[in-house]
């Protein structure tokens, strides 16, 4: 997965945009449901550090998240 910090340049508010590709396989659901879990704790924890380091150590406020990328899932998928 790839992650990135961006903030708007009038209203200054961050937001983390992440891209990732899944496991291909469709009968392994459950290795995409837990690479998913792991790619959004990583993302979480990304917005927070970056946040930090970015803002002095100032408290961390909620950043909007957007993960995109290929979920290799089909409809009515558990992920």
């Amino acid at each position: 997965a790839l992650f990135v910090l961006l903030q708007h340049k009038t209203t200054q508010q961050y937001m983390v945009v992440g891209t990732t590709h899944l496991y291909w396989h469709p009968h392994y659901e459950y290795v995409k449901l837990h690479q998913t879990k792991f790619v959004l704790d990583q993302m979480n924890l990304f917005a927070k550090k970056t946040f930090l380091v970015n803002n002095k150590k100032k408290a961390v406020r909620r950043i909007p998240c957007i993960l995109c990328g290929d979920l290799n899932s089909k409809p009515n998928s558990i992920v």
